[in-house]
Formats: C-alpha cells, sequence, structure tokens
C-alpha cells in the first residue's frame, strides 16, 4: 500500500470542522466565548498544526520508534476519517453507551465524563455550565476559552518542550483537529482527587476522536487524579487519538492513575507530554489491555532542579500493546524511576522502548529503568529496547530487561512446600505484578483491574511448561 499522507486521509475530518465553524459563524444563537470551535486562536492553532501534517507521512518501517506498529497503523490507512459526534448531555445512571456505570475510586471526588472528547454535563454530578467549572481549588474551560484569555498559554507550554523532544506526527494530528480541547488548571492543593471518564462510542469505522486535555497545576499545588478510558461497548472500532500534556510548576505535585479497558477491535493512542519545574513531583501508573492497535507515547521533561518522576506500568496482553517512555533530565539532581512490567499470551506482541537522556546540564541525575516480561505461550512476543544516553559522568543510572515464562524450579520450590500446581501457578503470576501495584491499591480495587488479573492468573494455572 502507499504511503499515504495525514493530509489525504483525514481531510474530511477537517472538512467537518470548518463546516462546525461556519455554521456557529452564521448562527445569531451562538456564543463566541461558548464555542470550542469559533475562537479565532483556536482556528489559527488548528492551521499550523495542519501546515505540519501537510507533508507528513505516515510512519514506516524506516522509522525506529514506529518499526513495530507499522503493520497496526496500516488500518487507519484504509479510512477517510470524519469526527465522532458527540453528545450534548448523558445520563451516568442509567448509561447508553457505557457496559456499566464508571467506578470511583474515592468516595468523595470530583468527576468529569467525556464522551468523544467532549466534557458532559450529568444529572449525578453538581451542575456545571456544559465546559466550564470554577472553584477556589480548580478551573475547567475549554481550550478556546482559555486561549481567548490567554493567547499563547499552548505556545509557553510547547516551546520549553519542542526545545528538547519530537512530538509524535498523531499528538500534531490531535492538535490539527482540536475540537473539544480542556484546559484544567489546579490553583492550590485539591481537597478532592479528580477523576476524568473518557467513553469512546463510534457509528463506523472511520470515524476519529480527538481529546485533548492540559492540565496545569501551579506552584505548590497537589493532585492527586484518575483517568479511564472504555470502548468496551462500542459498535465498531473507530479511532481514538487522545493527547494529556501536563505542566507543573515548582514544588506542584501529581499522582496520577490511569487505566485503559478497550475493545479488541479498538485503535487507541494516546500521547503524553509532561513538563516538569523545580523541585515538581510526578507519579504515575498505567494499566493497559490489549487491543487491534495500543499505544501509549509518553514523555517527561525534567526541566528544573531537583524534579522527579516515578513512571509504574502494569499491561497484560493478547494483541497489539506499545510503550514508548522518555525521561528526559535537564535540570540538577533530578530523578527518575521506570518500572513497567508486562505479560504477554496467546498471539500476543508487546513492545517497550524506554529511554533516559541525560542531558550536558543534568549534573547528579538518577535514573533507573526497568522492564519485565512474562510469557505464557510460545506464540506470544516482546521487543524491549531499554536505553540510556548520558552527556554527564556524575550521575547514577540503572536499566535493564528481562523476558521469561514461568520458571520450572519456582514451580517446583513452591509444589515441593504442599501447594498444588494450578495455585502456584497463579501465585507466580499475582506476585509479578505485587512490587509494582502495592504501591497503587485504589486501582487494585476496581472491578476491571480485579478481573483482568484474575483472567490472567487463570490463563497462566493452565499453562504447559
Amino acid at each position: 500500500m502507499p504511503n499515504l499522507t495525514f493530509q489525504h486521509n483525514f481531510s474530511k475530518a477537517w472538512q467537518d470542522l470548518n463546516k462546525d465553524h461556519a455554521k456557529s459563524s452564521t448562527s445569531p444563537k451562538t456564543s463566541s466565548t461558548n464555542s470550542s470551535t469559533n475562537n479565532h486562536a483556536l482556528i489559527q492553532h488548528r492551521k499550523q498544526a495542519m501546515l505540519k501534517l501537510k507533508d507528513t507521512h505516515w510512519p514506516s518501517k524506516k522509522d525506529e520508534a514506529w518499526v513495530f506498529t507499522y503493520p497496526a497503523t496500516r488500518f487507519l490507512q484504509q479510512h477517510t476519517y470524519s469526527v465522532a459526534h458527540s453528545l450534548n448531555k448523558i445520563s451516568l445512571d442509567n448509561t447508553t453507551s457505557l457496559d456499566r456505570k464508571p467506578e470511583s475510586l474515592w468516595d468523595k471526588a470530583w468527576t468529569f465524563y467525556f464522551y468523544n472528547g467532549k466534557l458532559q454535563p450529568t444529572d449525578n454530578t453538581e451542575h456545571y455550565n456544559h465546559s466550564e467549572y470554577m472553584s477556589d481549588s480548580i478551573s475547567c474551560e475549554t481550550m478556546a476559552q482559555a486561549l481567548e484569555r490567554q493567547p499563547d498559554l499552548y505556545k509557553d507550554f510547547f516551546k520549553h518542550v519542542s526545545a528538547y523532544l519530537s512530538p509524535s506526527p498523531f499528538y500534531t494530528l490531535c492538535h490539527s483537529l482540536l475540537n473539544h480541547a480542556y484546559v484544567i488548571t489546579i490553583h492550590r492543593d485539591l481537597p478532592q482527587p479528580l477523576q476524568l471518564y473518557f467513553d469512546y462510542h463510534y457509528t463506523s469505522e472511520s470515524e476519529i476522536a480527538s481529546p485533548y486535555i492540559l492540565i496545569i497545576s501551579k506552584a505548590t499545588s497537589s493532585l492527586r487524579l484518575h483517568e479511564h478510558h472504555n470502548s468496551v461497548k462500542s459498535p465498531y472500532a473507530g479511532f481514538s487519538n487522545m493527547v494529556m500534556d501536563i505542566s507543573l510548576q515548582p514544588h506542584s505535585s501529581i499522582i496520577h492513575s490511569s487505566t485503559v479497558e478497550l475493545s479488541p477491535s479498538c485503535r487507541f493512542i494516546r500521547s503524553s507530554h509532561v513538563l516538569q519545574e523545580s523541585s515538581s513531583c510526578y507519579k504515575h501508573l498505567s494499566f493497559h489491555s490489549d487491543s487491534q492497535l495500543s499505544r501509549h507515547d509518553l514523555a517527561v521533561l525534567l526541566k528544573g532542579e531537583a524534579s522527579e518522576t516515578h513512571l509504574d506500568g502494569v499491561y497484560i496482553n493478547a494483541h497489539h500493546l506499545d510503550h514508548h517512555i522518555h525521561a528526559l533530565h535537564v535540570g540538577k539532581k533530578t530523578v527518575s524511576k521506570q518500572n513497567y512490567k508486562g505479560i504477554t499470551y496467546g498471539f500476543g506482541h508487546s513492545i517497550f522502548d524506554g529511554k533516559m537522556h541525560i542531558k550536558q546540564s543534568g549534573e547528579e541525575a538518577d535514573a533507573h529503568l526497568l522492564n519485565h516480561n512474562l510469557l505464557l505461550d510460545h506464540t506470544a512476543r516482546v521487543d524491549t529496547k531499554p536505553e540510556l544516553i548520558s552527556h554527564y559522568d556524575d550521575v547514577k543510572a540503572v536499566h535493564g530487561a528481562t523476558i521469561s515464562n514461568l520458571r520450572a524450579d519456582n514451580l517446583w520450590y513452591l509444589k515441593s512446600r504442599g501447594i498444588k500446581e494450578k495455585t502456584a501457578k497463579r501465585l507466580l503470576t499475582s506476585g509479578f505484578f505485587y512490587a509494582i501495584l502495592k504501591r497503587w491499591p485504589k486501582v487494585c480495587d476496581l472491578s476491571y483491574s480485579k478481573k483482568k488479573l484474575t483472567f490472567i492468573e487463570e490463563r497462566a494455572s493452565t499453562q504447559q511448561l
């Protein structure tokens, strides 16, 4: 198949956004401050991203970061995509698209619900005016409103990131299709956690949803954040191309967990840039399931002195799952710790590309990267590449990766203690994730997490060594 350009495959989606803009411009009932498509700054932002994509081609086997993802992206080249439809309001107590009501990690929490990227007013939470909610601790507004108030808001964030990192083509694609985009600002310590639920529901194979969230954690503020993506009940696969950018100002902290629950046919790409200023702390857990195409690109820029990031990952995969994690040390005395563990079974293919990059200015950096993989079937495959690049000598750095199946000697040890073989296999499998999950007990309590962990334990108990 020819290497088609983004311009060709997403031309209809761009036309859809231009039609929405034309309608909102001529409608006397539409206020320019309440529409996310008729803001001049947002339109210019989209056009600039479109220009970047004009000569951009689909990633190919020649692109090292996409060499394994490329075969899965060929499905995307078979469609001319249109923008996925959204709703004006949805009842979470009587859901039409979800297989169940979204679970809460906490008894009390701020909860925002997004349907195909659009923030929904719901009848079981405190009312907020469509896309805007304000309090002393948190504010949520559309990107259009934020750019109208502060035209250089995104430029200030992106100029720091782009100076060191190269955004993926799908990151730029999301910006070219910005329609339902939101800025969440944490002004001070948030007394309650924040939960973001994203539901994807497509009416054809050729629909795309491009949610965009920018989270700004002001100086000395703190946030507990949980993010969940669901497409289990969507009748069609569609394409979910989600971007979440995070900016941590000095002495701020975010504890962030994310769970991804996808249908086997789903195509899901998630990209994130995290910018950390001095003495900020970012902790993240990714609990990822598999799908026809599932990829997570996470780049953390440790710009300020003594900034710190802890990145944990748990994945269970029988299809295609791709992680690309990059920690860039720019400031002095920065710390990054990456620990990702995955179980691959059936005909699954798991890819992990982890990188620690210590710049010349990154004196006394402390960087750790570990990736451990467990194979349950001979047909399963793992490709892993831990990478360290350091331009400074006075650093601490550890990186490594392992791939194995359930070891016969470990199984023999447990059986010699009177434990039955199936039980021993289940214990070895559950223990594989324990070191990570014990740091995130709330995520383990979700029925989705319990279901996946129970399933993989049962699957392992029947494995023939």
